[in-house]
């Protein structure tokens, strides 16, 4: 199929090629410039002298902090470059991208203005049209002041003439290859090296160009077979929602962007653009109305396709579950209704890594298509399976090309050389801060068709693209390899950088999923309100914005609509108790009526913590359940701390009232604690945990002294890791070139110490900054809290190592245990190599007798090293946000020791557990509520115990419930739903609430089916 070698003079050929193309090119760069750093004026003229300046070449580093700068370049257009006429030639400049704003000068005249971002990669400069040998342009560039050192590229001046032979070279180079691909063209390429006139390369250009037209004549019977390979040419603008530059530059970029795409479709008919996120669309409706509506009429046209399936660009590995549905919930019902079309190609080509689950909730998004850039297994195609068995044609590929024969033609040879299929996509066009394709992409795309021997080019759409080479595919043609499992990693220090974006993040997603539950019981559901908050909600999972990637200035405006999601959800939860308690019927004369919900589908016993009018509070409280069971209250300034047993996706009732209860505190001493389940000592001179015995498994959960006359074993080790200067300091964990146990306590001190919870303090000062962590038992409760405040101060930069905060912890086990990480509706096992990796609410280390589970409430970096986990709190980044993570930080996380492994002891559970604490509302005036429902009561129940319920909420077009749930162990399971709530009938919708099976069964109030291991279902409820 493929010619494995080519023959010496072949190579010859092509060397000899090559290095006369590069010998022209180099023309590109040979600029001289003038550079000075500080004000002055009128440095923008043609006769400003710069004769002083410092001489320098490009590409060179500025440093911005120092303030503005300028660099200027003389050219003086030549007769002549390599023997090729440069007369009537037009003359451009382009370059790349510069992140800094600039202003471009031409001879004077002001052709480019950047405030953050300066894009030369577009339309190039034009120097002058039909220009004269010995004619002079001044170019001056304009550097504004920064916070960073950032690069200068190079200049490259063209002059058309010229790119015109070069073109040529280029093309000639692929069709040789090419046609080394085809059925005799190995024979025929190795008798035009023959033949071909070597001598060319020492006289005129056109005589090469003379010579290269003969070769294409012998291979002319080669075109047909040549021509059967398809490239699709994608046209796209990757626009960030917010990178490195604000949201009202961002509506701008929009808004050029989506009119010049517009304004090149009515130039040429045939061209092609796709375009992807909901939330860009929504920005060209409301503020460019105009805009949207010539979108719209090229929708229609076929000229414009949409690949918004979601919100927005997500990242992927710490977005949770629901809002990764939610993503494409809002993204496809938004191409649907605003646009009329149902999006089939989930386009991610720049998010940072991609879950094993993520093929399941694809296709279950209506989805049959997969194209990324990152993180790929070196298949340019192929099927990625997720564990239950769903799959997707997914396409690997770079984004942001340039139309050129050499870039259009390895596509297509990579495809067919690893596949042996002739359909291919390129995605090309200026992306990143908007742009895509240009004017000159268009005409070089067309030059390229006209080339006997390379393949079919179109101007074509990615849903078109994957329909072909499936249908290729399917006929057998090829080879396609399946995938499993997660297509990760890379850039690890974003799961951690900027705690602030992060911790909002999964308290919006706490959150709306708990208003939506508690408003869809109660029947106040407020529709509008929380799919506006979602949306403000998913804006902020945009991956350079959760991954911390971004500028300084653009977290002012995440951090509003986090704010904003919050506050619509507490005021969601607040109404929906409000109305969940009018509702009851409160038993007079047994206190003051606490009402306490559990959003999750299992019943708990957990720490309900309720604040309460002083007066109300009786001095020897107890708290009483319906059941007539007193249970210790313990008082904390106004606020209330005691232990409820829940019912499952229900609410109890317990009895705020003056009574005793036979219980002892939780501190045994100052360094002590003790509950039913654990005994913990603290070492007073390091901080660290001296001692964990689990009482249950009668064995030593960590054990400081553990390897007597050897190094301590530490648990609760706060560690100094630090990075070497490193770029993209945001995305990237540099080198370690040390690192710092914190084990010199400032305090160490019971703080705290009742019948329901003790908590002992540890506070460290490192440098400037002050970490103080609560450790906390609670009688009842089988974990152990960390509740950690962090006042962080540190600051790096290109000369100073950057200070990484990690804390952590080593379990004694019989073995090295299995790390298990949990990602979207699943886990994933991983190797415990210390490599820096992304998990959601938990992460397990079991040896199958015996594990640990850590919980966090906020974090999404963690590492494994033989049996000790750490979690990564903060980092120190400098780039390019100079001080992404100075200031206060709250960190819960937690331990949750356990026999067997995470499935048996369900870990999973432990973790939603710390991430939706219980609910509770205190009822000041029972005696005003005459509801009928009872003081305790359960909406739902889900078993077995594997089953997971993730939602519950309102669809979006009727009064219908929407419940979602998945197999979280990766085991088959029969799921039982039991509904305190009338349910008529159920029908399986997919993740956009569209109808996607039959209808299902529900008697008595209960309903059955069946799930794969790690299978997501979606049923639409039909209630009374």
């Amino acid at each position: 199929m493929v010619a494995k070698c080519k023959s010496s003079l072949v190579e010859k050929l092509l060397k000899m090629l090559k290095e006369e193309y590069d010998r022209i090119a180099g023309y590109r760069t040979s600029l001289s410039w003038r550079f000075f750093q500080g004000r002055v004026a009128g440095a923008y003229s043609i006769d400003f002298d710069d004769s002083s300046w410092s001489e320098v070449k490009l590409p060179m580093t500025v440093d911005l902090r120092k303030g503005e700068a300028w660099l200027r370049c003389r050219i003086t257009v030549p007769e002549d470059v390599m023997g090729i006429a440069v007369e009537g030639s037009t003359a451009k400049l382009f370059s790349f991208v510069m992140t800094t704003g600039a202003e471009v000068y031409v001879d004077g005249r002001l052709v480019l203005s950047a405030d953050y971002w300066t894009e030369l990669r577009g339309p190039r400069i034009v120097l002058g049209e039909n220009v004269k040998p010995g004619e002079t342009h001044v170019v001056a560039l304009k550097l504004y002041p920064g916070i960073e050192p950032i690069g200068i590229p190079a200049f490259n001046v063209v002059y058309s003439n010229v790119e015109d032979v070069l073109l040529e070279i280029d093309a000639f180079i692929e069709e040789l290859k090419m046609a080394m691909l085809l059925p005799g063209g190995a024979e025929a390429v190795e008798k035009v090296a023959e033949e071909f006139n070597l001598e060319v390369f020492h006289g005129k250009p056109s005589e090469l160009l003379a010579e290269i037209e003969k070769a294409r004549a012998k291979l002319s019977h080669l075109s047909g077979e040549a021509k059967k390979f398809r490239v699709h040419l994608v046209g796209h603008a990757h626009i960030d929602m917010n990178w490195l530059w604000p949201w009202r530059d961002t509506v701008e970029t929009i808004r050029s962007t989506f009119k010049t795409m517009l304004d090149l479709m009515d130039r040429y008919p045939m061209f092609h653009f796709s375009q992807s996120q909901a939330a860009a669309y929504r920005v060209a409706e409301e503020e460019f109305p105009e805009v949207f509506r010539r979108i719209r009429s090229r929708v229609e046209s076929g000229n414009w396709e949409v690949t918004a399936g979601t919100w927005v660009e997500a990242d992927l590995n710490m977005g949770g579950d629901e809002a990764l549905v939610r993503q494409f919930l809002h993204g496809k019902r938004y191409s649907r209704e605003k646009l009329g079309v149902d999006v089939q190609v989930c386009w991610e080509p720049d998010t940072f890594g991609h879950p094993l689950t993520m093929p399941q909730i694809v296709r279950k998004a209506g989805m049959k298509y997969y194209y990324f850039m990152r993180c790929g297994r070196g298949y340019p195609i192929f099927w990625w399976e997720s564990p239950e068995g769903s799959r997707i044609l997914a396409f690997n590929s770079v984004y942001n090309n340039f139309i050129y024969p050499r870039t259009v033609c390895e596509i297509a040879r990579r495809v067919y050389e690893r596949h042996g299929l002739k359909t291919s996509m390129f995605v090309y066009g200026v992306g990143d801060h908007g742009g895509g394709p240009t004017i000159d992409d268009i005409e070089v795309a067309l030059k390229i068709m006209d080339k006997p021997l390379l393949p079919t080019i179109v101007f074509s759409s990615a849903h078109r693209f994957f329909q072909e080479v499936e249908e290729e595919i399917s006929s057998g043609r090829g080879r396609v390899p399946v995938v499993k499992g997660e297509l990760n990693f890379t850039f690890d220090g974003c799961y951690t950088t900027h705690a602030d974006v992060k911790r909002y993040n999964r308290l919006c997603e706490r959150m709306l999923v708990d208003a939506e539950r508690l408003s869809t019981l109660v029947g106040v559901y407020p529709r509008d309100t929380l799919r506006e908050a979602w949306r403000k909600a998913l804006f902020n999972q945009f991956h350079d914005i959760l991954c911390g990637s971004g500028i300084h200035e653009i977290y002012g405006y995440s951090k509003t609509l986090a704010e904003d999601a919050l506050r619509c959800a507490k005021e969601v939860i607040g109404e929906s108790m409000e109305t969940l308690a009018s509702q009851i019927g409160f038993k007079e004369g047994e206190g003051v009526p606490v009402l306490v919900f559990n959003t999750l589908p299992w019943p708990r016993r957990d720490v309900v913590r309720v604040r309460l009018p002083s007066h109300l509070i009786p001095a020897k409280p107890v708290a009483v359940s319906p059941g007539g069971e007193a249970v210790p209250v313990q008082v904390c300034g106004d606020e209330l701390v005691f232990i409820a047993d829940t019912p499952s996706l229900g609410y109890t009732t317990y009895y705020i009232r003056e009574g005793e209860c036979e219980s002892g505190n939780v501190a045994r001493d100052e360094y002590t604690l003790e509950n039913e389940y654990f005994t913990l000592s603290v070492d007073r001179k390091t901080g660290t945990i001296r001692m964990l015995y689990d009482k249950r498994a009668g064995r030593q959960v960590f054990n400081r002294l553990r390897y007597e006359a050897t190094r301590p074993q530490e648990s609760h080790l706060f560690q100094v890791l630090h990075e070497a200067p490193h770029p993209m300091s945001a995305w990237i964990i540099g080198e370690i070139t040390g690192v710092e146990n914190l084990v010199k306590p400032e305090e160490v001190s019971l703080v705290e110490n009742g019948p329901v919870r003790a908590r002992i303090r540890v506070v460290y000062k490192y440098r400037r900054s002050r970490i103080c962590s609560d450790i906390t038992m609670y009688r009842g409760v089988p974990r152990i809290e960390f509740h950690t405040s962090i006042e962080w101060m540190e600051f790096s930069n290109e000369a100073v190592d950057a200070p990484m905060l990690k804390v952590s912890f080593t379990p004694i086990l019989n073995t090295t245990g299995k790390a298990v990480f949990e990602v979207p509706f699943g886990y994933a096992e991983r190797p415990g190599d210390g490599s820096e990796v992304p998990a959601l609410r938990w992460v397990d280390l079991s040896d199958g007798e015996y594990g640990l589970t850590v919980l966090n409430d906020s974090k999404y970096g963690f590492d494994v090293s033989g049996n000790t986990v750490r979690i990564t709190l903060l980092r120190t980044s400098y780039s390019p946000d100079p001080n992404p993570d100075q200031g206060s930080h709250k960190v819960l996380y937690a331990i949750y020791p356990h026999t067997g492994d995470w499935r048996s002891a369900l870990s999973f559970r432990r973790g939603y557990e710390l991430n939706h604490p219980l609910e509770a509302m205190p009822i000041l005036k029972p005696s005003q509520v005459r509801g009928g429902r009872p003081d305790s009561m359960s909406f739902l129940e889900a078993e077995p115990e594997n089953v997971v319920v993730t939602c519950l909420k309102k669809a979006e077009d009727s009064e219908d419930t929407i419940l979602r749930l998945y197999e979280a162990t990766g085991r088959e399971a029969e799921a039982t739903l039991r509904f305190g709530f009338d349910v008529k009938e159920a029908q399986e919708v997919d993740l956009t609430e569209k109808p996607i099976g039959e209808k299902l069964t529900v008697e008595d109030g209960r309903l059955t089916i069946k799930l794969k291991p790690l299978e997501i279902k979606t049923l639409k409820l039909k209630t009374s």
